[in-house]
Order: C-alpha cells, then sequence, then structure tokens
C-alpha cells in the first residue's frame, strides 16, 4: 500500500487529523521499513486534536534503530515503535497488543500489511521476543 493511499485512509476516518505534517514524518521512516501501520485511536477513527496521540509501528527487516522514539508534531505526539520482523513474529504469537492491534486494527501506510509478515510459522514453545529491551532514540 502507498503511503498517500493509507494517509487518506486516516483522514477519511479522522476529518480533525491533519496528515500533512504525519505524512512527511511517516515518509521519513520508511528508509529500511518492511511495513508501516498506525494503530490505536487514528486507526479506530477516534483521534481527537489536542487529546490523542498516534501510535505507528514500524516493521524492519533487520534489527531496527532504536525501540522507541516519540516526535511532537503539531497534531500532538507521535509514538513510534519499532520491531524487526522477528520480534514482530513473536510479539503477535504471544499475544502483545501493539502486533494485535497493528494487525486486527490498523491502518497500513507503507509497505506490506502486517498481517502478512509472518506466514505460518512452525508451533514453538512461547519465549519472549529476541532483542525487546527498552531503549529508546529520544523525543524529537
Amino acid at each position: 500500500m502507498s503511503t498517500s493511499r493509507g494517509i487518506y485512509r486516516l483522514k477519511e476516518l479522522n476529518p480533525s487529523l491533519d496528515v500533512g505534517e504525519l505524512s512527511v514524518l511517516l515518509g521519513s521512516l520508511s528508509s529500511g521499513a518492511l511495513s508501516i501501520t498506525v494503530y490505536g485511536s487514528a486507526a479506530r477513527g477516534k483521534y481527537v486534536r489536542g487529546l490523542s496521540d498516534v501510535d505507528v509501528l514500524v516493521v524492519t527487516a533487520g534489527e531496527p534503530p532504536c525501540r522507541a522514539r516519540t516526535f511532537g508534531l503539531s497534531l500532538g505526539d507521535v509514538n513510534v515503535v519499532y520491531m524487526s520482523r522477528e520480534e514482530f513474529c513473536g510479539a503477535l504469537t504471544l499475544g502483545n497488543q501493539i502486533a494485535l492491534e497493528a494487525v486486527s486494527a490498523g491502518v497500513v501506510v507503507f509497505g506490506e500489511d502486517p498481517k502478512n509478515l509472518c506466514g505460518n510459522p512452525p508451533e514453538q514453545e512461547k519465549s519472549p521476543p529476541v532483542g525487546l529491551t527498552p531503549t529508546t532514540c529520544g523525543r524529537h
């Protein structure tokens, strides 16, 4: 899915969401990303300007640049969570709320739909996803 199509869907769901600045930010996150998905209130059409933040999941092929980053934009904070494909698939298997919400109700704004990232891996013993440490990139 293209960034503009996903952004159009977010605007359709949330008429008060100023998507111009968000679109530029999401485009800047696409380097190395397999998938960028907006989840949470903005994806459910419940964004309220001045009260809501925008939640974004970036899934990368390899080790992500960091675990989390917050960007302060005029529309509100944009909270970005990064996971490698391996981490995402492990998190989904374990019932991680972010992964589940991205798959069930997220709006894909770049790359592959997260529903298609994991395939059907063989049944494995459940263990924590590799590399999920609370490292952040900082606030911008």
